[in-house]
């Protein structure tokens, strides 16, 4: 879904720049969170971290389905 808005979003000439960008931005937030799921797991305690997560996954499919 997330390439598919891209592509329709940005001309052909600036996809590459798109998905780098793209890239970039998943690289870092997975090295954030390897190194604050530990943390923020021994504050909260397990069932809720999976919660916030189950949370931010609902918020982020209810936004692409807005912005299709």
């Amino acid at each position: 879904m997330q390439q598919t808005i891209m592509c329709c979003w940005f001309p052909t000439s600036q996809l590459p720049y798109v998905f780098g960008i793209m890239l970039f931005l998943v690289k870092t937030i997975r090295a954030i969170n390897d190194n604050v799921a530990s943390v923020v797991n021994n504050e909260i305690g397990l069932v809720a971290y999976f919660w916030i997560g189950f949370t931010l996954c609902i918020f982020s499919l209810l936004c692409s389905y807005v912005l299709a």
